[in-house]
């Protein structure tokens, strides 16, 4: 009878503590290298999911290529489909620059992020997050 009460005052601890959880905007789904470049991966869903959006200063500096990848490979027959957006950056030369990813939706939160991205000698590249904005999709002041 213990052990039965004790399961279950864990389970429920675990399923509340799931549903209170808050994810932080914007963090990241995940950061990793792929094939020498450096990337940042960001979720959503077809739909109202988020759209987003990058603009670097110094294009001189990295260059950055982005794909959608589906999580389900059957997504194109399914509502709402879950993808993630991954920007991939390729060092060009030496130096650093900013860059602002956006992502706008009706139904999500809407937000700006800047990075600074630096490109060694080697051409590797750090990216570092300097700030966040929510954006107010509604424009109030």
């Amino acid at each position: 009878m213990k052990k039965r009460l004790l399961t279950g005052a864990l389970l429920l601890f675990v399923l509340l503590s799931a549903s209170c959880t808050k994810e932080e905007t914007p963090s990241p789904s995940s950061s990793f290298d792929v094939e020498g470049k450096k990337t940042l991966s960001f979720s959503s869903f077809d739909g109202s999911g988020s759209s987003f959006d990058i603009s670097i200063d110094d294009e001189s500096v990295v260059s950055v290529n982005w794909s959608r990848v589906y999580r389900d490979k059957d997504h194109e027959s399914k509502r709402g489909s879950g993808y993630d957006v991954v920007f991939a950056f390729t060092g060009l030369k030496e130096g650093s620059t900013r860059a602002v990813i956006s992502a706008r939706s009706p139904i999500a939160d809407n937000w700006d992020t800047e990075y600074e991205i630096t490109v060694d000698t080697d051409l590797g590249v750090r990216v570092a997050l300097l700030s966040t904005t929510e954006i107010d999709p509604h424009g109030s002041d």
